[in-house]
């Protein structure tokens, strides 16, 4: 399946972030384990991240802080 346009542009926009010389981080944890997290990762500067789960990813479970 093609990629949409939505997957277009957040390409675009990982790619201009690490160009920045910004990462990107992957981590597998369940919902809980990563809402325990939350706290933790914003004190770290961590400021943009989704959720994603095995399934195809809607915008009610996409979260991004800014």
């Amino acid at each position: 399946m093609p990629p949409t346009v939505i997957e277009k542009l957040r390409a675009r926009y990982f790619d201009e972030r690490l160009n920045q010389g910004d990462y990107i981080i992957l981590l597998e944890a369940s919902e809980p384990e990563i809402r325990r997290a939350e706290p933790s990762l914003m004190r770290g500067g961590i400021y943009d991240w989704s959720i994603y789960s095995g399934a195809p990813v809607s915008p009610a479970s996409s979260r991004t802080l800014v």
